[in-house]
């Protein structure tokens, strides 16, 4: 959930909106996941970023303080203040995506007292900072009241809200339109191997996709240009008895006049050399943005010839 999730938090988001807080409030801050590294900061104070986080051996304090420490978080606590093993304070505050703890923002480098300059002394020495530029880089850290940090990291918490909620209207979109997709595609597939022919038409008629089925069993290519948009204006259809059929009185007609499926209706297409395609047809409305049909057919003329032929055997064979 943690990796997957920090993919889509709008980083570029969160960089205006830390920028702005830094501006508004001066508290620096910066956004880390579980594994110390910074996914994104607003401007930091030079004790950190010239000394502590130049200094390998401040460094790996770093890391420990961003994922060990800010991690004791007492029960119910919505964020956790502390003192960072170079001796600065740190709050966190959680980032949770849909009740998953996922990184922390963070705001600190700052003092709730006057600092020690004894302490930092001993640790300008222990790890080789220049004393100098070192001291004079801790007096630049203000010295802030706990319920000046306070306010400051309510005003945190509402941008973790609202980093947290544009994170998860991201997923949840993602996650509609994979779902989509799918059965984008496993649609496609059905409708390209489904053994009948299928076409889909608007309420005009107009034949709007079909399928390769279609265009075999009606001796058409398989394109938009070749499969004419009004497919029953250019055929002549008769009922089984031979009679003429009206175009209203097509399956596909029925149904989108009637609004009601149409089953298994037996229909021929008579063509120029007086041949007939006969075809089963049921067809049903589709009830989307516009009122469609959607129309599935099988050729049943071997069939239909297979039973003309049997019934003039019999009769033959009545006859005799």
């Amino acid at each position: 959930m943690e990796i997957n999730t920090l993919q889509y938090i709008d980083f570029e988001r969160v960089n205006s909106l830390l920028e702005g807080f830094n501006q508004t409030t001066g508290f620096v801050t910066a956004f880390v996941d579980f594994k110390g590294n910074v996914l994104s900061q607003s401007v930091w104070r030079s004790i950190c970023k010239d000394f502590h986080r130049e200094n390998p051996n401040t460094l790996k304090r770093c890391n420990i303080s961003d994922t060990i420490l800010s991690k004791k978080m007492k029960e119910g606590e919505r964020y956790h203040s502390y003192t960072c093993l170079n001796g600065l304070v740190d709050v966190a505050v959680p980032i949770i995506i849909k009740g998953f703890h996922i990184a922390n923002l963070f705001t600190g480098q700052f003092f709730y007292e006057e600092p020690d300059m004894e302490f930092f002394k001993a640790q300008a020495k222990e790890f080789g900072f220049d004393e100098s530029a070192y001291l004079a880089a801790v007096r630049e850290v203000p010295v802030v009241s706990e319920e000046k940090a306070k306010k400051a990291v309510e005003f945190l918490l509402n941008m973790t809200q609202l980093i947290s909620e544009m994170t998860q209207q991201k997923t949840e979109l993602l996650e509609l339109n994979r779902a989509l997709q799918h059965n984008e595609e496993k649609y496609r597939v059905l409708f390209n191997t489904f053994p009948l022919g299928i076409t889909i038409t608007d309420s005009s008629g107009t034949v709007i996709e079909h399928n390769q089925r279609a265009s075999e069993i009606l001796n058409l290519q398989n394109n938009t240009e070749s499969f004419p948009a009004k497919l029953v204006e250019r055929m002549s259809f008769v009922h089984p008895d031979g009679s003429p059929m009206e175009h209203t009185e097509l399956a596909s007609s029925q149904a989108l006049q009637e609004r009601r499926l149409v089953e298994n209706i037996e229909i021929g297409i008579k063509h120029d050399d007086s041949n007939i395609t006969w075809l089963n047809v049921t067809a049903a409305p589709l009830f989307l943005e516009d009122v469609r049909v959607v129309t599935t057919f099988s050729d049943i003329t071997e069939q239909k010839r297979t039973q003309k032929a049997l019934h003039q055997s019999f009769e033959r064979f009545r006859i005799a």
